[in-house]
């Protein structure tokens, strides 16, 4: 039977016209909750995969655990929920990604593999690649999509500009070192010294990048020449301290004169034997504490030993010589034996540390007219005060015994197998530093010549 509205009377008609309305508003109604439940669904979807990207509930920084699954997670997401909503999650989306990409980019510009910006954090003081040109940093940073700048994109452009900075002043350093003078001038002296210096600040703050080697050297061929003058005008320094402290203040001006006639500064030199061994490692970390740099001579078997501890020594700017395979007395060996003892040596420190040393010291000071004749380019380095470390094994008479027979210019003996040294030089180094003692390479004090008979 079919339902006829003909064959119903108005009031029937009505009725049942308004239980279709109701019907189908019920229908409307539970659709659009539906669509609204799953809109809602997917926003809090989308802002989940967003969040994992960010570190902030800003949205600015990255998480560190940021990757290409996570950004592409949060892309699906955030396209499924539509109008201005999904806009605004699609831009945060591509903001990460791009946030991402500005930071590898950037990275890449420096020395290391680990991002320049992890979370809020960044890598200060890393030293720049080789390859990286002022071009090539311009270029980039022209290249960032950034529209809006927020905290992290501040950052970006701030390390950006720090590069460039450092190029600037690299190449100013640069410039002015060829007007540099090289010739000492009585009427300008002082000035000449400041420029000296003021060239000098500039390198040592840009020191950690490779592009400054080559400027830095050109600066030091420099001081060597002016230096070279200031020799000959040596009446002009003991006449006037404040211009001789300025001197000797500059690393680079200093550098060429330490040990020279016009230097009046007590020098000491500390020269260490017999290793490397495990004990070296704690010496390192003592002489790293304090900023001074020291001279180890090894023994062949001890570098076959510890080829590791061998060159962490040369990596942490430390000189080295050869001190004989086995510590045999030279005196007791003729010239053959002393040569192998030698050779086998030069090679082991070779092979371990990539450096072959130019000085040696035999073992117990012993055969030196035999080591001049087989090695006359090479520099034999003594020594005038004994800690006698080896024979006492305190740090306390080590350190007396150091301190009665300190000299105005001292190369120090002493010895890294010793734990007791170790202990001695915590207080020894501070204590030479408060009575105005400039720690220096053995070469750098002419004394030493004396030593060699």
């Amino acid at each position: 039977m079919r339902l006829n509205l003909k064959d119903m009377d108005t009031k029937s008609q009505t009725t049942l016209i308004s239980i279709g309305t109701v019907i189908f508003a019920v229908l409307i109604t539970a659709l659009f909750a539906r669509h609204h439940q799953q809109q809602v669904q997917s926003i809090d979807l989308a802002t989940s995969a967003i969040q994992d990207l960010y570190l902030d509930e800003g949205n600015t920084y990255l998480n560190p655990k940021i990757s290409p699954e996570l950004i592409k997670n949060a892309e699906v997401t955030a396209k499924e929920v539509g109008g201005v909503q999904g806009n605004r999650l699609q831009h945060l989306v591509k903001l990460a990604e791009d946030k991402q990409v500005a930071i590898a980019n950037l990275s890449e510009l420096y020395q290391g593999d680990e991002p320049i910006i992890v979370g809020e954090q960044i890598k200060e003081g890393l030293p720049l690649n080789e390859a990286v040109t002022p071009q090539l940093v311009a270029e980039q940073k022209e290249q960032l999509p950034f529209s809006d700048e927020d905290a992290l994109t501040e950052i970006i452009y701030s390390l950006y500009d720090q590069i460039l900075t450092t190029f600037n002043e690299i190449e100013k350093a640069s410039d002015q070192i060829q007007h540099l003078s090289e010739e000492v001038h009585l009427d300008s002296l002082d000035q000449e010294i400041q420029t000296y210096s003021k060239v000098e600040e500039v390198l040592l703050k840009n020191q950690k990048h490779p592009q400054t080697k080559a400027v830095i050297d050109k600066y030091m061929e420099k001081c060597r020449i002016y230096a070279e003058d200031l020799i000959e005008h040596s009446e002009l320094l003991e006449s006037n301290q404040t211009i001789s402290d300025a001197i000797f203040n500059s690393r680079g001006l200093s550098a060429p004169l330490t040990g020279s006639p016009i230097d009046e500064r007590p020098l000491v030199a500390l020269t260490f034997d017999d290793g490397p061994t495990e004990n070296t490692l704690e010496i390192l970390e003592v002489l790293d504490e304090h900023d001074v740099t020291a001279t180890f001579f090894f023994l062949g078997r001890s570098v076959e030993a510890n080829p590791d501890i061998a060159r962490a020594v040369v990596e942490a700017g430390h000189q080295i010589g050869n001190h004989s395979y086995s510590h045999a007395n030279f005196d007791l060996l003729n010239l053959g034996d002393v040569e192998h003892e030698t050779e086998i040596t030069q090679e082991i420190i070779a092979d371990a540390t990539g450096v072959t040393p130019n000085i040696y010291r035999s073992p117990y000071g012993n055969g030196r007219q035999k080591m001049l004749k087989l090695y006359p380019d090479m520099e034999p380095i003594y020594w005038n005060v004994d800690s006698e470390d080896w024979l006492s094994k305190d740090e306390q008479i080590t350190n007396e015994h150091i301190a009665n027979h300190l000299q105005h210019r001292s190369i120090i003996l002493m010895h890294d197998t010793q734990l007791s040294t170790t202990e001695a030089i915590k207080t020894l180094i501070p204590h030479l530093k408060e009575q105005g003692y400039v720690f220096v390479s053995p070469t750098q004090i002419p004394e030493a010549d004396s030593y060699r008979l």
